[in-house]
């Protein structure tokens, strides 16, 4: 007797279930075994850590000489220090990751800095690409096709290395700490800026709609309206400036001052709330 499609479901999903009971078993079971020998006390020292910690920011700032040198140099490629630096930081690195492979092997991609691992194998890989590719095709400058220019931002993704600096010190990790448990609040806080800066600007794009087509504004200030309060983005972009000192808020109440009384008062509340809310955070 043939079962239905529900009973086929009801043992495929009875299956996959077992399944997934036994890989977290697995998982939960395995435990990368204590490594020994010269090569483990080396990589698993405090020295191996800082010395790459170090290798790390003399990177970070040759990252910064570069950047500066490119956007003052813009028609030029690299010069031949420059891609000594390059083959030197990416053969550091590829020190450090065989080395962790070498005495992890396959837990290198499954231990309590995965993550981390993850992140250093990728960023490895892509230096050795990056180096290869250019002394195959060279460096154009501005010249490159957009693609490549594309491609090239993917070196930006060298500056999370600087988090595995501040995990070094005890001090700094605590404070990567803190800040990483309060992004959800922070998060939460920004909807519900969004969502009264929504609702302000709702009633001042309204009452400038009003103000507008009774054509009894000039056209300067038709203008100014219409930049600052043309839209919702537009007026909850105004609100934002107003509320982190983008601008000083005079100019913008004066606009809403000459719309309505409404506007006028509803504006000066904005902005005490606002300040109120800052002060008190």
């Amino acid at each position: 007797m043939s079962l239905s499609p529900f009973a086929k479901a009801g043992a495929l999903y009875s299956r996959v279930c077992r399944w997934a009971r036994r890989w977290q078993w697995f998982v939960h079971d395995v435990r990368e075994p204590l490594r020994t020998g010269y090569i483990a006390e080396c990589v698993m020292s405090r020295s191996f850590e800082i010395f790459f910690s170090f290798v790390i920011v003399l990177n970070a700032i040759y990252m910064a000489l570069a950047m500066n040198y490119q956007v003052r140099n813009p028609m030029n490629g690299q010069t031949l220090l420059m891609g000594v630096a390059e083959v030197t930081f990416v053969s550091l690195y590829s020190v450090e990751l065989v080395s962790k492979l070498i005495v992890h092997r396959w837990f290198f991609f499954w231990n309590k800095e995965m993550r981390w691992n993850v992140l250093d194998f990728g960023l490895v890989v892509y230096g050795i690409f990056d180096i290869v590719f250019e002394a195959s095709f060279g460096d154009s400058g501005s010249q490159s096709p957009s693609w490549l220019r594309a491609l090239r931002l993917f070196k930006m993704a060298k500056v999370l290395r600087m988090l595995r600096v501040i995990r070094t010190f005890h001090e700094l990790h605590l404070i990567m700490a803190c800040i990483a448990g309060s992004i959800q609040s922070l998060f939460w806080s920004l909807v519900m800026m969004c969502v009264i800066m929504y609702m302000f600007s709702l009633v001042f794009v309204q009452q400038a709609a009003a103000y507008l087509g009774s054509g009894n504004a000039s056209d300067e200030m038709d203008g100014d309206i219409l930049a600052h309060y043309g839209s919702v983005e537009a007026s909850m972009f105004t609100l934002f400036k107003t509320l982190f000192g983008g601008d000083d808020w005079s100019p913008f109440y004066e606009i809403m001052a000459e719309v309505s009384f409404l506007t006028q008062v509803l504006f000066v509340v904005f902005v005490a709330v606002s300040q109120v809310g800052e002060s008190r955070s």
